[in-house]
């Protein structure tokens, strides 16, 4: 987390769930939901970014 202190550029931290939760940690560990997570991000930036809701 310091590093968010400490940096020169804008930085976002995203949660993607929690490894203390062992269903969460399961699916964490699967390609298929890894990249779910990552479309999902990729979107919502192209979403934000392209100003539609």
């Amino acid at each position: 987390m310091t590093g968010n202190n400490w940096s020169q550029a804008p930085t976002t931290l995203i949660k993607m769930g929690y490894m203390s939760n062992p269903t969460e940690d399961r699916k964490m560990q699967q390609d298929s939901y890894q990249k779910k997570m990552v479309y999902g991000i990729a979107n919502g930036i192209d979403h934000y970014l392209l100003g539609k809701s």
